[in-house]
C-alpha cells in the first residue's frame, strides 16, 4: 500500500518530486523532504488503521456470534446481521484509505502546479508497466482456481451452472486484456 502512494510522487530530476493526484493530477512540485514525510506519515497512520480496524472486526464478529447464540437468533437474522456489520467494516476501510490517501492533496492545495493532468489513458498505462507478470498470472491462477472448481463440481453447462462459467470467462478476459495491454505498453 505505501509503495501506491509513494507513486503519486515521481522525481523532478532536480532533488525533489512532482506530486500528481492519484498519478493523475497536475503535477505540483514538493521537496523530498515533504515527500519523504508525506509518506512516513501515510504509512503511519494506514498501520495503525490496520490494527484498528482488525480489533474491530473480530470484536463484531464475536459479538455477533455471541449476541446470536444468546438471543437464539435464526440463522437468516445472523447472516443478514454479519453482512451487515461487514458493509459497515468495508465502509470504514475505505473512508479512512481515502483520508490518508488524500492527505498530500489537501495540504498542497494552494500550491501552483508546472505541469498538466495526465489523461486516464496515460495513468492507467503507467500504472500497467508497473505491474508485474506474476501479478497477471496470479490473478489468472485465482480466477482459475476459485471458478473452475464450482464450475466443475455443479453442472456448468445447465441451469446456474452457466453462472461460474460465465464468471470464469470474464476473469480470463480480464486477464488477458491486462496480458495484452502490458505487452504492448512494453512493445513501446
Amino acid at each position: 500500500m505505501v509503495a501506491a502512494f509513494a507513486a503519486q510522487f515521481e522525481s523532478d530530476g532536480k532533488g525533489g518530486y512532482l506530486y500528481r493526484d492519484s498519478e493523475r493530477g497536475a503535477a505540483i512540485p514538493v521537496s523530498a523532504i515533504e515527500r519523504d514525510a508525506f509518506v512516513a506519515t501515510y504509512d503511519r497512520q494506514s498501520r495503525r488503521s490496520l490494527i484498528g480496524l482488525t480489533v474491530v472486526t473480530i470484536a463484531a464478529i464475536v459479538a455477533g456470534v455471541l449476541v446470536g447464540m444468546a438471543l437464539h437468533l435464526g440463522t437468516l437474522l445472523q447472516g443478514v446481521a454479519f453482512a451487515v456489520s461487514m458493509v459497515a467494516i468495508v465502509t470504514a476501510i475505505m473512508v479512512m484509505t481515502h483520508r490518508t490517501y488524500g492527505a498530500p492533496r489537501r495540504a498542497l492545495a494552494g500550491r501552483a502546479s508546472v505541469g498538466v493532468e495526465r489523461s486516464r489513458r496515460e495513468a492507467r498505462d503507467i500504472a500497467r508497466a508497473r505491474q508485474s507478470w506474476g501479478q497477471i498470472l496470479g490473478v489468472f491462477a485465482g480466477f482459475v482456481g476459485s471458478f473452475a472448481a464450482p464450475a466443475l463440481r455443479y453442472d456448468a453447462l445447465h441451469g446456474w451452472g452457466r453462472l461460474w462459467l460465465l464468471l470464469l470467462a470474464f476473469g480470463v478476459m480480464a486477464c488477458g486484456y491486462a496480458a495484452i495491454r502490458k505487452w504492448q505498453i512494453q512493445a513501446g
